[in-house]
């Protein structure tokens, strides 16, 4: 329910949805740690997969939505996944004979690496909203609609921009992240030649948590760089305001160079709804640079514009959140809008 979107003003959207999950997740007891009890060890795995799954979908819901998570580290004890917790094992032909995913154990390991690594990144992206963001509540937390009826507007805003040493803690948490990522989620541009289904799998799972570490980045450090944040900058924050700005373009330039590339391989539109999250964290960076009067970075910029464009129209086809995206930017940025898939080749 969590993926289902109709319209960006409905009242029951995927943060509602995923409210409600979590309320059952703390109802049934599945934010405790299950070892001390006398629960069969393949229910105890499954319980933590369950919660994780939980937790790491209430973050990234929080980073697509700008709305305050529902979970806090201090609010469980449930350990960190591992990958005994996952079922790697090949199953019996008679499950799902059509699925080859199923049959190729090295695959499942892969991919089981690949979620102990994202949730170790929605850690890290929990650490990131509660240090740049605080909740806003505008008019006691509702608004009147067209329609009439009220609807939830509690939302995440930027803090003051004198959290330097947090934010200086954020960035080295996030770079031991990528430091102690394990090979099977290492990201690298891959050959097409030797892309069989199996690779095509992995190429984007890695691709997309990359992207979601590069969207985290940006969430951090775009604070500094918003207009907004130009004026009300003082001298001590300057010198981070140089850092921030470096750390977002790069952060934009690693998602559209990581879209680029699926969209090459033509698995661009395999991407989750996630993906319309990360493409949107690098168009505001590069919509910010297309400003600058003139230069090389206006020019990146406008290219990376025209990229992350195209690869939303092909996720629009798949996922209303990515129309209403390109609805939004296209009334932003009319003239740049009509030649974005030139710049896909």
């Amino acid at each position: 329910m969590t993926y289902w979107y109709e319209t960006p003003d409905d009242q029951k959207d995927n943060w509602h949805w995923m409210g409600v999950a979590i309320s059952l997740a703390y109802t049934i007891g599945l934010h405790r740690n299950p070892s001390p009890t006398a629960m069969p060890p393949f229910k105890q795995k499954l319980w933590k997969r369950i919660w994780w799954s939980c937790f790491m979908r209430d973050h990234l819901v929080g980073l697509s939505m700008r709305r305050p998570t529902r979970i806090k580290k201090e609010d469980f004890d449930v350990p960190m996944l591992e990958l005994k917790d996952f079922e790697t094992k090949i199953l019996p032909t008679h499950i799902l004979p059509s699925c080859s995913m199923l049959r190729d154990s090295a695959l499942l390991s892969d991919l089981a690496h690949l979620c102990i690594a994202k949730a170790k990144l929605c850690l890290c992206i929990s650490h990131v909203l509660g240090v740049q963001y605080s909740v806003l509540i505008r008019d006691q937390g509702k608004a009147m609609g067209q329609d009439g009826n009220t609807r939830n507007c509690v939302m995440l805003s930027p803090k003051k921009l004198d959290q330097t040493n947090e934010v200086r803690a954020c960035d080295a948490e996030l770079a031991d992240w990528l430091l102690c990522l394990p090979e099977q989620c290492l990201y690298c541009t891959p050959n097409p030649a030797y892309l069989d289904a199996r690779q095509a799998n992995l190429v984007v799972q890695r691709a997309l948590l990359h992207m979601c570490y590069y969207a985290t980045v940006s969430a951090l450090h775009r604070p500094q760089v918003l207009p907004s944040a130009e004026t009300a900058a003082q001298p001590q924050c300057r010198a981070l305001q140089d850092i921030s700005r470096r750390q977002v373009r790069e952060a934009s330039r690693e998602i559209t160079r990581a879209a680029q590339s699926l969209f090459h391989l033509q698995l661009a539109r395999y991407l989750p709804t996630t993906g319309v999250t990360v493409l949107l964290s690098a168009i505001i960076i590069h919509l910010l640079d297309i400003k600058i009067p003139s230069g090389g970075a206006r020019e990146d910029a406008k290219r990376g514009f025209m990229i992350c464009m195209g690869v939303l129209e092909l996720l629009k086809d798949n996922y209303a959140s990515a129309e209403f995206a390109m609805h939004f930017l296209r009334s932003k940025s009319t003239r740049l809008n009509s030649s974005h898939r030139l710049y896909l080749v």
